[in-house]
């Protein structure tokens, strides 16, 4: 959604590792989120039972990759 792969983040991260930080610590300065790392991508996962009956799936959420590198990035600092 955001553009960027975790594959790419992955690869290039010692290259992209100051851009990244900057980044973050402006969204956490300017108190602003991107608006497309509030978006997720849904997926029903089946759970048991009847694939008929929709309370048998439960829902996952794929946030892009910047929102989950934000966030993992938050709880690290926590620690």
């Amino acid at each position: 959604m955001d553009g960027l792969s975790g594959y790419f983040i992955k690869i290039f991260s010692k290259q992209l590792t100051p851009y990244i930080t900057k980044l973050f610590n402006m969204i956490v300065v300017l108190n602003n989120i991107p608006p497309t790392w509030k978006i997720a991508k849904l997926q029903p996962i089946h759970k048991k039972g009847s694939s008929q009956d929709v309370s048998n799936f439960r829902p996952i959420s794929n946030p892009s990759s910047g929102a989950k590198l934000f966030e993992l990035s938050l709880s690290v600092a926590e620690d």
